[in-house]
């Protein structure tokens, strides 16, 4: 099994309001029609866990054409069913470490000087 620690403690500066996670076909979701406003909503594995659904009406399906996490979205899901990383009320963490700073200054203009030449390769 995989190791995600590293992948836990980056989430956890994550400040966005929404999951947004997307993920490609073939991936397990959830739907839960008792916090859904909208039939298409769908959640991730993880914010379906946060979130306490089991007692709910949902169902667990095999993503066909892929899709994206709505957990925190209030436009088509109750915010009582938001998982406790997403949403208005969710605690927010404070800055990122100076380190994890200087990793992400260090690799972005590298990451975006090989994406321009990869563009005028294969253009």
């Amino acid at each position: 099994m995989r190791d995600n620690r590293e992948y836990d403690v980056l989430r956890s500066y994550d400040k966005h309001d929404k999951c947004g996670l997307v993920w490609i076909p073939r991936v397990v979701a959830y739907r839960c029609r008792t916090c859904g406003i909208s039939p298409c909503m769908s959640i991730c594995r993880d914010c379906f866990h946060r979130g306490d659904h089991s007692t709910h009406d949902f169902n667990m399906f095999l993503s066909q054409a892929g899709g994206a996490c709505d957990c925190g979205d209030n436009s088509v899901m109750k915010e009582d069913g938001f998982c406790s990383n997403h949403g208005n009320k969710c605690p927010r963490p404070g800055t990122a470490p100076a380190d994890l700073k200087c990793v992400a200054e260090a690799m972005m203009p590298r990451l975006i000087l090989r994406l321009l030449q990869h563009f005028r390769e294969n253009r």
